[in-house]
């Protein structure tokens, strides 16, 4: 059981890390979720589920700027 939960969660963070390469940020978040609900403790998931979290954070924070500094001008 427990190789088959490795492998299914390693075909989800495969799966994730190539979503996030394609930029696509919430279906790799998705993807990085389903992997860790195979296997929680695996670090590269909660790393690369961190770093697109990251990301989309960081996106959203530049599009609130740019808005605010839009309304400004």
């Amino acid at each position: 059981v427990d190789k088959a939960k490795r492998k299914l969660a390693r075909r989800w963070r495969e799966l994730g890390q190539e979503l996030h390469a394609e930029d696509q940020l919430e279906g790799a978040i998705d993807a990085y979720a389903r992997a860790l609900d195979y296997v929680p403790d695996d670090a590269a998931t909660v790393s690369a589920l961190g770093q697109a979290v990251l990301v989309v954070n960081h996106r959203s924070g530049l599009s609130r700027d740019y808005y605010n500094d839009g309304m400004r001008a």
